[in-house]
């Protein structure tokens, strides 16, 4: 025979669809952010590749503390656009897995570290012979050697001067055996989300930088008494990347559920080699990888989501039998003894009714939210249509 979905489930099943929902709102890690400046960059002289002509430059990245980091570019095919806004990157968050650069990106990180601006031009002249490499063909040869391995483009014999063309052979000779190691993190809290239970620890996160102070707060919003424990389970403010910490919500705290924001900020160095991907979904513009170190103001967050501990209540139509020597007889199911019938043990059998089952309590449930209004929106409803379900089963018990 088929089964009913009973009322009391479907209700549950919607505050449960809510829950998930609001939750999946919650704020994610933030590594280093800043906007495209191309006024603030540094140019180069023009190149002839795949027979166009091209416009290198050293092209600014203005960081969220004013920095400017100088980047080169690793899209030759898609424009920079002025003041758009960009965020720190894995490797593997490359936008364009067709390009060669997810599977050259250790050449390209070679070129970073054995040319300009890491090596002035004097040593770097020296090293490749060439008569008097000027500032403009030292960033034209990188820049065409790094769109070789992260486009496949190709320097032409003809309309490019011999110093660039000299550079850019040795960058993509033989001499260029590949640097595979990722450069580090500016500031990042691993994971980003954690779940646990109100009164124990919730953890550890990692903080992952090569700064020497991480300063560690809760974001506005966070329930009284929530404290930030090192790995001595002792509370901590500021620490220092590779550490471990966790969240520890008080065990009375009020409410079944909820979340707590673990903020951390740092003075952290942008290495050279990290990616800068576009931040908005609107248009692409140039993936930039960092052309040299530098220091900045950077912040990175985690979520620790906390429930209360429940325990299963009995129902209170539910008796226990006892075991004083007695009858026995069986009792059928229309039939249980009461509390001052004494029943004899015995042996059980496919017809002994069971027990009542403990039924949960309605406030046993997980409520959250989020600061998203669209995701607030549909839990809404669906927490609306839970409780209506509940309501109408204890009409139906109560009739």
């Amino acid at each position: 025979m088929a089964s009913r979905l009973h009322p009391a489930r479907l209700g549950a099943a919607f505050l449960g669809a809510a829950v998930a929902l609001l939750a999946s709102a919650l704020p994610a890690s933030a590594e280093a952010t800043g906007e495209v400046a191309l006024g603030n960059g540094v140019a180069g002289d023009r190149v002839t590749i795949n027979g166009k002509h091209e416009v290198t430059s050293l092209i600014g990245l203005r960081l969220s503390d004013g920095k400017v980091l100088k980047t080169y570019c690793v899209e030759l095919d898609v424009p920079a656009r002025d003041g758009y806004p960009m965020k720190e990157a894995r490797w593997e968050d490359y936008p364009d897995g067709g390009k060669g650069f997810k599977s050259q990106r250790d050449k390209v990180l070679w070129i970073l570290n054995h040319s300009y601006p890491t090596v002035d031009t004097e040593a770097l002249g020296k090293v490749v012979e060439a008569k008097d490499l000027t500032r403009g063909e030292a960033i034209a040869g990188t820049q065409a050697a790094i769109w070789h391995f992260s486009n496949g483009a190709k320097l032409d014999d003809h309309g490019n001067n011999d110093d660039v063309k000299k550079l850019y052979s040795y960058l993509t000779g033989d001499k260029n055996v590949g640097q595979k190691e990722q450069p580090p993190v500016s500031l990042k809290l691993d994971p980003e989300k954690l779940e646990g239970v109100a009164g124990e620890k919730i953890g550890p996160f990692t903080v992952d930088s090569k700064a020497n102070e991480v300063k560690l707060s809760l974001k506005d919003g966070a329930p009284e008494g929530v404290q930030i424990l090192g790995a001595d389970e002792k509370p901590v403010k500021t620490v220092k990347g590779g550490d471990k910490v966790s969240v520890k919500v008080p065990a009375d705290v009020k409410g079944e559920a909820g979340d707590v924001t673990l903020h951390a900020e740092a003075e952290a160095t942008v290495e050279k080699g990290r990616l800068f991907v576009g931040s908005d979904h609107g248009k692409r513009t140039q993936t930039l990888i960092a052309a040299a170190s530098s220091q900045t103001k950077t912040k990175a967050e985690a979520v620790a989501k906390w429930k209360k501990k429940t325990t299963p209540t009995t129902s209170s139509s539910s008796v226990a039998p006892s075991t004083t020597p007695g009858p026995s007889t069986t009792p059928s199911a229309s039939q249980q003894p009461s509390s001052s019938v004494p029943v004899t043990p015995g042996p059980t059998s496919s017809t002994t009714p069971a027990q009542p089952v403990p039924v949960a309590k309605n406030d046993d449930l997980a409520n959250t939210g989020a600061s998203v209004l669209g995701a607030i929106g549909v839990g809404i409803v669906l927490v609306g249509g839970g409780a209506t379900a509940l309501i109408l089963q204890r009409r139906r018990k109560k009739a």
